[in-house]
């Protein structure tokens, strides 16, 4: 399980990434159709993916290290305009560009479960929910509409 939290500020990648650390969290990954679907719904404008390629031009690298086995690029994509682009966002539409990393977006952080209540301290409702029964939440997808913007939304892996 993580837990990921949507801040709609705009920010460089650097800027992302520091935000994230700051709150013991990293800049989320979609490294699976389910994961980008996950994020997407989360989100109201585009985000920064923790997904560069500033190591080597062209192998695009997760924030974790690990490689990239699954991409949802828009058409034409990667294509690195100006030389400039070597950082990630993602649509609302779901997929990818990749941008400079100078440009302003905001970001999803994601940091793992270690039990319900490090996700949703402040959430009694749903908390009290997943005590109860925690089969629950085994497909929970909590849209933006319904979540304050300091909310931590989990998601099951």
């Amino acid at each position: 399980m993580q837990c990921s939290r949507y801040l709609d500020e705009s920010m460089k990648y650097a800027s992302a990434v520091e935000k994230c650390k700051s709150l013991n969290a990293e800049v989320t990954t979609s490294k699976s159709q389910e994961e980008n679907t996950f994020v997407v719904g989360l989100i109201s404008s585009a985000v920064w993916l923790g997904l560069t390629d500033d190591v080597k031009e062209g192998e695009h690298i997760w924030v974790d290290g690990t490689p990239l086995d699954y991409s949802n690029w828009h058409d034409g994509e990667p294509n690195n305009w100006n030389n400039i682009q070597d950082c990630v966002e993602l649509t609302t539409s779901g997929k990818w560009n990749n941008r400079n990393c100078e440009n302003g977006y905001g970001v999803v952080c994601k940091r793992p479960v270690q039990d319900v209540k490090y996700c949703l301290d402040f959430w009694d409702k749903c908390r009290d929910m997943l005590v109860l029964k925690p089969s629950m939440c085994t497909d929970l997808r909590i849209r933006r509409s319904t979540v304050p913007t300091n909310m931590w939304n989990l998601q099951y892996l």
